[in-house]
């Protein structure tokens, strides 16, 4: 049962008995009111409290009503929806989440936050960190409590959880939990599956070592340039190779220092001319490191 059932069933008894009392008056109104005032205030008082208790029958009948509606879902309103919410984050989304108050202690988690956690064969509800973790491990976790206590950061971490599907992997993250009136009340946790995030992420990673590799491997000079600083991008072997140059030592470079003085002038204005047709071909001189001249020609195209 969600905790909005609780709340309905006790607005139910409250109302129920407002009705309740409001039926008793109406049949024993007069006798109690005989037996407990003398006979020249019976009316007034009679009437009074006539007034006041069917007034609590009438809230009680609407209360009774509305709540009997919210009940059976025929009616559905903010604190139901808010229950609703919690109990499908709880026990349906493949996210974790859970709640510490002001002393660390946890009031709720889920259960994929204890797998998470590594809590999924503990009572974790009502106690603590020290009574959950080793103590070194503990003392970490509370020393990241206070900073997000006292200074209201959020900490975040990946881990791993091994599962029959095989590992999952989940983003974790802690930040101050507050009430109506913006004071920190506590700490709230999410543990976020990133499993399709980090695949893709691994994927793309192979891809871009196979390529790089491929890259490096073409028997000619590639080069992608900058063309405002001339400064290099990214090149393959063959390029530096070609100059003499080690790799770390070329990426430094500019290109306007391997190209011969008289001819930089022509160099730039091929590379405007590039800029503006979008590509072409081009030819130039370039220096080595051991100052000798090659003539290159070739291709470029613009990025």
């Amino acid at each position: 049962m969600i905790p909005g059932k609780d709340n309905d069933l006790i607005n139910l008894f409250i109302s129920g008995t407002g009705l309740l009392l409001g039926l008793i008056w109406m049949f024993f109104g007069v006798q109690l009111t005989g037996l407990l005032i003398s006979l020249e205030n019976q009316d007034i008082f009679y009437y009074f409290f006539s007034g006041i208790i069917f007034s609590i029958a009438i809230v009680g009948f609407y209360g009774f009503v509305r709540t009997v509606l919210c009940f059976t879902e025929f009616l559905i309103n903010k604190e139901n929806l808010h229950a609703q919410l919690y109990d499908n984050l709880l026990t349906n989304e493949h996210e974790g989440i859970f709640l510490k108050n002001k002393h660390g202690v946890y009031k709720i988690i889920s259960p994929i936050a204890q797998q998470v956690l590594k809590l999924e064969k503990k009572q974790v509800i009502g106690l603590n960190d020290h009574d959950l973790h080793k103590s070194a491990d503990a003392n970490k976790i509370c020393h990241e409590d206070q900073r997000v206590l006292e200074f209201e950061e959020t900490i975040q971490w990946e881990t791993t959880l091994h599962t029959s599907q095989g590992e999952e992997y989940y983003l974790c993250k802690k930040f101050p939990c507050r009430d109506s009136k913006k004071r920190i009340t506590g700490i709230i946790g999410v543990c976020k599956n990133i499993t399709t995030l980090k695949n893709i992420q691994n994927n793309n990673r192979n891809m871009e070592d196979r390529y790089r590799n491929l890259f490096n491997k073409l028997p000619y000079p590639v080069l992608v340039l900058d063309s405002t600083s001339l400064l290099p991008f990214t090149f393959n072997s063959a390029m530096n190779n070609l100059l003499g140059y080690e790799t770390e030592e070329f990426s430094r470079m500019r290109m306007s220092l391997h190209v011969d003085t008289e001819c930089l002038n022509d160099f730039r204005e091929s590379i405007s001319e590039l800029n503006s047709s979008h590509g072409g071909e081009f030819e130039t001189h370039l220096i080595t490191k051991n100052r000798d001249a090659i003539n290159v020609t070739g291709y470029a195209q613009e990025i």
